[in-house]
């Protein structure tokens, strides 16, 4: 057996350096510590960078803002019930259909929804244009 030093206990963990910031490098007590001690874990937090959960989240809910807001703009164009548009429009001005909260079938028409409207996307006859026809949430 190897000879120990007295009040020392060897470690299974290897050293591992300081992630605040100071560099120090220290032996870790459990597997999880990423810090030298409490101060400075506290001086990492307020000091550092905080990472986003997801990303990409500010990025979809502006283009579901878009969305929103354009899906408003051609509700609020005609007056009467026929809320219905060349897709092609709207993609012009800046429409994704790819991004939605998510769908709902109504008497059998599947409407995508978004923040206060929802819509549905359908063929004409000649199966050349495609529509959108827009409600907005009851």
């Amino acid at each position: 057996m190897k000879k120990r030093k007295q009040g020392i206990e060897p470690s299974p963990l290897a050293e591992r350096i300081c992630i605040c910031g100071c560099e120090n490098s220290f032996q870790p007590g459990r597997i999880d510590q990423n810090y030298f001690n409490s101060r400075h874990a506290n001086h990492g937090y307020n000091h550092g960078k905080r990472k986003l959960l997801n990303p990409n989240k500010p990025m979809i809910q502006k283009i579901l803002g878009k969305n929103d807001s354009i899906l408003r703009k051609f509700y609020e164009l005609k007056p009467n019930d026929d809320y219905s548009f060349p897709l092609g429009i709207l993609t012009a001005e800046g429409f994704d259909t790819r991004f939605n909260l998510g769908n709902v079938p109504i008497e059998g028409i599947l409407f995508f929804t978004s923040y206060h409207f929802r819509y549905t996307l359908w063929k004409d006859d000649n199966q050349e244009l495609t529509f959108i026809k827009i409600e907005k949430h009851v």
